[in-house]
């Protein structure tokens, strides 16, 4: 086992190199003209095992024989200077050990039916940590729509989308949709010159420069000939792909794929069972209660014309017509609630753009008041669970609106920043208000459109005054722009 000296090292480092070589996976010591360390990074003081105490006064560096190192000559303020790269020196058997565990652990997780998200995530975390990659994505293309969301990610990826959805609004033939179109790994192992020599990707030159990137291996996601997505893996020198890496990251992109399908199938399914329960939960409603409840609007009519006949007392008229007024109350409330439970089928059929503008409209001829919908110019990418929770918390908060607040007027509007990857859904209308921090027993209206929205990993704030009340849920809608599979070769 290598000593490392007790010492100080000094850090003699420009800021702008010590901030660059510290995102570095691999351990970097940069030596002095006479081989003393100048500056290591915490890679390499992991490596050492170096406590903080380890200084250039130490002697003259010495790799250690269990790393493989490249030596890189710099100059420092005029003076001159050598970069010693690190990596840990891995037996072959050891390795292929090492990424079989990564593959089973995987493979485990992929016929769960957990968070897809956490899933992809983990997964791309065990690409990195056996793997010579330092950041590492996968993309899932929605079957029906063809657009692309990237679900997991691990690595330095601070404003890599941004700059992707950039690229691809230029135009750029991105290498991960090269390979989900193509069914096929792809190998790019001149990402600088890529990046320099084709316009549309420049916006992806700094994340290139910044995090040194070389090489890529981009692996699409394949089940039963039908292309889901693509796991891409970068690279920083002096690290690069070789044929075994290429295809452990193909092997583990089909473990991607497999937790992909499984959840599209489990989604399915259990969006099929839902909707069957709620058919037949709005069924039994109409054909009982709010048959019972028409019942008792009629009967309250013909009591009202009884008692006008009879010349009842002006007590008893005004009970009837309160008991008339609460029965068609009880049965328009019954009516919305049936509509509800069906508006979900509505949504996964023509999105949720669709349903809330026929829902608002039904509303607003309901009810007599204007309703406006504002929606984006684009198609929302959500999954029909995250369509159906935000249908109902919309709904809930309409209802609440007409019901609590007496409105004339409400506005309902669905945007999506171009800054941030969030879905944001506001509901303001002109009402009388109301006192959000008052408790209110039986009424559970606010408590569950939090609780949907947190669901979705979202929040949901509520601001109302005697001029009007807003609502506004706020959930995470991470994606990329639209961009048609196979247009990118």
């Amino acid at each position: 086992m290598t000593e490392w000296p007790a010492a100080t090292a000094k850090r003699t480092a420009p800021p702008s190199l010590t901030a660059i070589l510290g995102r570095l996976r691999e351990g970097v010591v940069i030596l002095d003209r006479d081989r003393r360390i100048a500056y290591l990074n915490d890679a390499a003081r992991r490596r050492l095992a170096s406590p903080d105490s380890a200084t250039a006064e130490a002697g003259p560096f010495v790799v250690p024989a269990a790393s493989d190192a490249i030596e890189v000559g710099l100059n420092i303020d005029g003076e001159p200077a050598t970069a010693v790269i690190m990596r840990d020196r891995i037996e072959p058997g050891a390795l292929d050990q090492r990424r079989l565990v990564a593959f089973a652990r995987t493979a485990a997780r992929a016929g769960c039916t957990g968070s897809l998200q956490s899933t992809l995530d983990e997964l791309a975390g065990d690409v990195l940590g056996v793997t010579g990659a330092v950041t590492c994505n996968v993309a899932v293309i929605d079957p029906a729509t063809g657009e692309i969301s990237v679900i997991g990610m691990a690595g330095d990826t601070r404003d890599h989308l941004s700059r992707v959805e950039e690229a691809i609004r230029r135009g750029a033939p991105l290498r991960t949709l090269t390979a989900a179109g193509n069914r096929a790994p792809f190998v790019e192992r001149d990402l600088a010159a890529l990046v320099r020599n084709d316009e549309r990707f420049a916006p992806l030159a700094p994340t290139v420069d910044e995090g040194h990137w070389t090489s890529l291996v981009a692996a699409p996601l394949v089940v039963r000939d039908v292309s889901l997505g693509a796991l891409t893996a970068y690279y920083s020198a002096p690290a690069d792909p070789d044929e075994a890496e290429v295809a452990f990251i193909g092997a583990m992109a089909d473990q991607a794929a497999i937790a992909v399908n499984t959840s599209l199938l489990f989604a399915e399914a259990q969006d099929k069972a839902t909707l069957e329960e709620r058919n037949r939960l709005a069924r039994d409603l109409h054909d009982s209660v709010a048959q019972n409840l028409y019942s008792l609007v009629l009967q309250a009519r013909a009591a009202q014309a009884a008692a006008a006949r009879l010349g009842g007392d002006e007590a008893m008229s005004e009970r009837l017509d309160t008991l008339h007024t609460l029965a068609q109350a009880a049965l328009d409330d019954m009516r919305s609630a049936i509509g509800h439970l069906r508006a979900p089928a509505a949504a996964a059929d023509s999105g949720l753009a669709t349903a809330v503008r026929e829902h608002a409209a039904a509303v607003a001829e309901r009810e007599h008041i204007e309703v406006g919908v504002t929606l984006p110019d684009e198609p929302l990418l959500l999954s029909v669970e995250a369509e159906d929770e935000l249908f109902r918390v919309i709904a809930e908060a309409l209802a609440n609106s007409v019901r609590h607040g007496r409105p004339t007027r409400i506005d309902i509007d669905i945007a999506e920043p171009r800054e941030r990857d969030e879905l944001v859904i506001t509901l303001t209308d002109n009402g009388t208000g109301f006192d959000p921090s008052r408790d209110r027993p039986g009424h559970i209206g606010l408590a569950s459109m939090r609780e949907r929205t947190e669901r979705l990993g979202g929040r949901l704030t509520v601001d109302s005054s005697g001029g009007g009340t807003t609502i506004r849920a706020v959930v995470p809608c991470r994606r990329w722009p639209p961009r048609r599979l196979g247009s990118s070769r």
